[in-house]
């Protein structure tokens, strides 16, 4: 069976073809499809200059993975979470066995394709999750964390079956609120069905995003090329990139902030563990 890796994206080709470079490296398992899923807003069009931009993207990346498709997903919905759910949806339509997800703003490392098949093969958890748990060892590579009550998306996997559980029947039709991302309904979905998800103990994504977003004050000038090089520079050195929010007001986001911690939100993961897996092929 295959293996579907999904990147949705909106209007930063040049975090994107940084984050496709970086997946590129990750050669531990086979039959990869990768999937660029670009957000499209109906009512925004794009430049004729972005949308060259993105299509000098998605061509350089057929240069590095032989299996790549290039999905355009049209709507007038709030936010992102439309095209992100709709990417599940279609991929959960397929034969694939496992479903990985990355935002475009990270960088994933060499293992994290392996570390997730070793932490769904041991555990069984409703989505693995690349980046470090809040209190979390970081001195063992091998360690995962395992929460029913902590997850954060920047980089996903999932078993198919258990993603085609999550998404049908409550969200069968997607009808989203400015106030309900697709973040926060997996969380919820966490906790309403006693479910949990296992997390890296060291990073193996990088949120190189977080600097220099993708607001328009936030973007450097120049063409793709200059954006390009410039936010490498910034991701080793991130003191060349100021921090940018772009997230809304914390008031327009109830779920996230206040029923999530009446769901019973920790920061702290329950257990730590060492993947079978990983003991005996991490030295």
């Amino acid at each position: 069976m295959k293996n579907i890796i999904i990147i949705p994206t909106f209007e930063r080709p040049e975090f994107l073809w940084t984050c496709l470079e970086q997946l590129a490296k990750c050669h531990e398992i086979e039959n990869k499809e990768i999937w660029i899923c670009e957000d499209i807003h109906v009512d925004k069009p794009k430049s004729s200059e972005l949308q060259d931009e993105i299509s000098e993207t998605v061509l350089y990346a057929k240069t590095l993975f032989s299996n790549l498709k290039h999905f355009r997903t049209e709507h007038s919905h709030h936010g992102s979470s439309y095209n992100v759910l709709e990417s599940f949806k279609r991929a959960c339509q397929t034969d694939a066995e496992s479903i990985f997800f990355i935002e475009d703003d990270c960088w994933v490392t060499p293992d994290w394709l392996r570390w997730c098949q070793a932490a769904h093969e041991q555990f069984n958890p409703f989505a693995t999750c690349g980046n470090t748990a809040p209190g979390s060892p970081t001195s063992d590579p091998r360690n995962t964390a395992i929460s029913d009550t902590w997850f954060q998306t920047f980089a996903l996997s999932f078993h198919r079956n258990q993603l085609e559980a999550a998404l049908l029947p409550n969200y069968a039709d997607y009808n989203l609120t400015p106030t309900f991302e697709w973040d926060a309904y997996f969380m919820k979905y966490i906790f309403d069905t006693s479910k949990y998800a296992a997390s890296s103990c060291v990073p193996r994504v990088y949120h190189y995003g977080f600097f220099g977003y993708h607001r328009s004050g936030s973007r450097s000038d120049g063409d793709l090329h200059t954006r390009i090089d410039f936010i490498k520079r910034g991701a080793y050195d991130p003191r060349l990139l100021p921090p940018v929010w772009d997230f809304k007001p914390f008031p327009k986001q109830p779920l996230i902030w206040n029923q999530l911690v009446k769901y019973g939100w920790k920061t702290k993961p329950k257990k730590i563990v060492i993947p079978d897996f990983l003991k005996r092929n991490t030295t």
